[in-house]
This record gives structure tokens, C-alpha cells and sequence, in this order.
């Protein structure tokens, strides 16, 4: 079977027992989503709102991958709704890999890829963790085909633009569609996460220039993906989840098929909000450290108390933090 970003438009028969595959054009796209993958799969598939969804694993597999295919169909919806633009392309299909790959999964567009843990759930023998990081796996994915792949970054300096919003909306979607797992609770490890990045010495801003191939590399880690994913989350309470959301929807509108800079984004916001954020977001994402605020009591003269506000940088050591 062969599968690629687009449906097949057309197969034949070559004369040496060899088959040619023609595949649909996709529409204009960032050329790292490309994607074609050939093996021995099978399919499983469902139609959502106009959208062939399937879910291609290795021979023998199929039942593994039925969860994965039922949360995809429940979320294409959630996203169609939530970003406002119906999924563009006419088929969205979630391969496996005969084991894993490296960075675990890769969102290219129409055929996003997965390593096998990503991916596959068999009733019988997975735990209630895995599946709730199935879906945490297929929900961050799923996410790219509007944030990151309709809408893609201008340069890796803006990688956030891709993983920040992706490891946030997972959350999201995860408590609107499964309130029972208590998704916030994850949201919480998220945000100690990048905040232990930060709270070191190799920390940096969530926007950094990156001018190698090495440096967009490096610039996977835990700032860009849960720093970055926590100051989503903040900006969201300050403007309201409806300003926010609407925000997005016309970021998605007027940069489809484009690329942007974060500013792009915010600005978008920000008009549907009528806050400053791309001030607020900007002291958060230009430069590294979270704001520590410490409250101490002090007696005065007599039994009287004072309360003393002092700000600070938090760090796991405020002189290495001092010194850098």
C-alpha cells in the first residue's frame, strides 16, 4: 500500500508486476510535510463531516488501532469548530511506523506519522495511562493540520508557532472532550516542566534566533514546548477562552496557506480583545526567567506587621541565574 498526503487519484499495473500509484496535487505546502510511505498496512477508515479518516498500521494490528481512529474522528471536529476552518484537505490518514522514529511522531500534512506507542491501544493489555497518552499524542498532531501546517511558520525562530500551541491545545481538547481525566492536572506537570528549563543557566527566550541547522535542532526542548504551552495558557485566562478563540479563527483566515511571525498571531488577538497583548506576550517570549514574587512578614515597632513585596527571577540557584 502506498499513502502520501493526498488520496489516490488513479492506479495501474506495469507490465513487470510492478505498480504505478498517481496520487491527487496537494494544495501549496511547506515541503517538510511531504510525506510518502509504502508498506504492507492495512486500513481502517471512517468519513467525518466530509473528511475520509484512516488509521494505516502493520498487517494484524487493526484492533490496536481502532481508539486512536474513533478520538481522531471526535477531534476533527473539535478542531473544525474550534479554529473555525473546516480540515483542508480530503483525507486524513494516521500511519504507524514498524516501530518508532525519531522525535516519536511527525505531523506532515494528510498523513501524519506516528511511532507505534504513539499510536496504537489494544483493550486487552494497555493501561488507562496509555490511553490517555494516545490521545494526548493524536490530539497534539492533529492539532499541526491547522497550527503548523495550514499556517506555518515563517523561520524555526518561531518553532513555538508549531509545539507550544500544539502541547496546549491537547490540554484543551483533552478537558472539553474528556473531562473525567482531570486534564489540568497534566496542564500543572506541563508548566513545572518549563519552568525547571527556565530556572536554569542554559535557559532562553522562547523566540531565538536560530541561523543553523543544529540550532533549530536544539530549539526542540522544554521552553519552546511547555514554557511556551503555559504562557499560551495565561494569555488565554487574561483575554477570556472566547476572545481568544475568535482570535485564532482569524489569524487562521487571513493566514491560510501563508506564513507568520508569533506577532501575527497576537495581533489577531489582541484586535478581538481590545487588551495589550502583544506587549504582555512579549515580555514573556523575548527574554528567558518567569517572575518570582517573594511576600515576607516583618515586625515593626510595638506588635505591629508590615508585609514586604519584593520581585525576583526564579531559579533553582539565584546566584548561577545571577551570574548568567
Amino acid at each position: 500500500m502506498a499513502v502520501a498526503n493526498t488520496p489516490i487519484a488513479s492506479a495501474e499495473a506495469l507490465a513487470d508486476g510492478q505498480r504505478r500509484v498517481h496520487f491527487v496535487t496537494t494544495p501549496k505546502m511547506s515541503t517538510y510535510l511531504l510525506f510518502l510511505g509504502i508498506g504492507d498496512f492495512e486500513r481502517i477508515a471512517t468519513e467525518v463531516e466530509g473528511t475520509d479518516i484512516g488509521v494505516g498500521v502493520n498487517r494484524g494490528d487493526t484492533e490496536r488501532g481502532r481508539f486512536a481512529l474513533g478520538e481522531a474522528a471526535r477531534l476533527l471536529r473539535y478542531y473544525n469548530d474550534y479554529f473555525g476552518v473546516h480540515y483542508p484537505l480530503p483525507k486524513l490518514d494516521l500511519v504507524v511506523a514498524p516501530g518508532a522514529i525519531a522525535g516519536g511522531n511527525m505531523e506532515n500534512w494528510g498523513a501524519i506519522f506516528f511511532s507505534q506507542k504513539g499510536l496504537l491501544f489494544d483493550p486487552k493489555s494497555s493501561t488507562e495511562a496509555d490511553r490517555q497518552a494516545v490521545f494526548l499524542t493524536v490530539a497534539h498532531e492533529m492539532s499541526h493540520q491547522w497550527f503548523g501546517d495550514l499556517v506555518t511558520m515563517a523561520w524555526w525562530d518561531n518553532l513555538w508557532l508549531n509545539e507550544g500551541f500544539a502541547q496546549w491545545m491537547m490540554i484543551k481538547a483533552a478537558d472539553d472532550l474528556h473531562p473525567e481525566w482531570k486534564a489540568g492536572l497534566q496542564a500543572l506537570a506541563i508548566a513545572e516542566a518549563g519552568k525547571r528549563a527556565d530556572a536554569k543557566p542554559s535557559t532562553h527566550p522562547i523566540v531565538q534566533p536560530v541561523w543553523t541547522a543544529s540550532q533549530a535542532e536544539q530549539a526542540f526542548d522544554s521552553i519552546t514546548y511547555n514554557k511556551r504551552a503555559t504562557v499560551i495558557g495565561m494569555l488565554e485566562a487574561y483575554v477570556g477562552p472566547a476572545a481568544f478563540r475568535d482570535g485564532v479563527r482569524r489569524y487562521m483566515h487571513v493566514h491560510a496557506y501563508g506564513n507568520t511571525v508569533d506577532a501575527d498571531l497576537w495581533r489577531e488577538v489582541q484586535a478581538v480583545a481590545g487588551k495589550p497583548v502583544l506587549g504582555v506576550e512579549a515580555d514573556f517570549t523575548r527574554q528567558p526567567g518567569l517572575p518570582l514574587l517573594k511576600v515576607e512578614a516583618e515586625r515593626t515597632s510595638g506588635t505591629g506587621m508590615k508585609v514586604v513585596l519584593s520581585p525576583a527571577r526564579f531559579a533553582e540557584d539565584p546566584s548561577t541565574i545571577a551570574a548568567a
